[in-house]
């Protein structure tokens, strides 16, 4: 279904042409199914900069950061 959406980057949120909110509206996918899926992309992106945060002290320090 992603692949069909207009933009390639589509958040799913309130973009033109996205085929996950015209299914959304039509019935075939569950308000609950794409919520978890924001869910999920929301705590990917939180990771992401996590883990982004920690390569950058390993460069400054030279070594992993502490936990």
């Amino acid at each position: 279904v992603t692949s069909e959406c207009q933009f390639s980057d589509c958040f799913h949120d309130n973009e033109p042409g996205c085929a996950v909110l015209a299914r959304l509206e039509a019935g075939s996918i569950s308000r609950e199914r794409l919520e978890s899926w924001r869910r999920l992309r929301d705590e990917m992106a939180e990771l992401d900069d996590l883990l982004e945060a920690q390569a950058r002290k390993r460069e400054r320090t030279g070594r992993a950061p502490r936990n």
